[in-house]
């Protein structure tokens, strides 16, 4: 029988590793390069997840075709001037 801090060790490669991983670390990757030099902290890659996978109020962005183009959404953003997470950010608002 197996300890349990050793099954709480063990990760799943496959999860690791998957598509909707690598595009949300593309968004951390970009968030933080705008927070260097501001009050703003860095975001965590968990914080992200948090915000994009909350299905009840983010209802779009249910598969990884639609997180992706929501980050092309964001990148064109900052590509004409705006920002890159004003625009994230300002998308996954909750609006009352």
């Amino acid at each position: 029988m197996e300890k349990i801090g050793d099954l709480l060790k063990k990760r799943n490669p496959s999860h690791s590793n998957s598509e909707r991983t690598s595009i949300l670390s593309m968004f951390v990757e970009e968030i933080n390069k705008e927070r260097i030099g501001t009050k703003w902290k860095p975001m965590s890659k968990l914080n992200i997840t948090r915000l994009c996978i909350d299905i009840n109020r983010h209802p779009q962005l249910k598969t990884d075709q639609q997180l992706y183009e929501f980050l092309s959404l964001c990148k064109e953003s900052k590509e004409t001037g705006g920002s890159f997470g004003g625009k994230c950010f300002g998308t996954l608002r909750v609006k009352k």
